[in-house]
């Protein structure tokens, strides 16, 4: 249980230094570059902080489910939780991939 809450919190400090990266600093570098190629200059902006806020919504699952598992050990709900999570953020990705730049590749 320790291992996988060290786990959950490295993917949980990940998610967060690169959704701040995206979100606040706007650096569309960290995204691959066939994301963002059809992506207009006045978007990037919009873009980013769409995919940063996705990031960030999956470190914060990742962290809560692993700290609820760790304490609590209701595996179940934990995972249903972050599987919830998870499953919005890819809905925000998808979305903002569609609308800046006009499909997922």
């Amino acid at each position: 249980m320790v291992l996988e809450l060290i786990i959950m919190i490295f993917v949980s400090l990940l998610c967060f230094i690169l959704g701040d990266q995206l979100w606040r600093k706007h650096n569309i570098k960290l995204v691959h570059s066939y994301h963002y190629q059809k992506v207009a200059k006045n978007d990037i902006p919009a873009y980013t902080a769409e995919i940063g806020k996705a990031l960030v919504l999956i470190g914060c699952a990742s962290l809560i489910t692993g700290i609820l598992d760790y304490v609590k050990r209701k595996f179940l709900i934990n995972w249903i939780f972050w599987s919830i999570c998870c499953f919005i953020a890819l809905v925000i990705l998808y979305r903002a991939q569609k609308k800046y730049n006009g499909g997922v590749f």
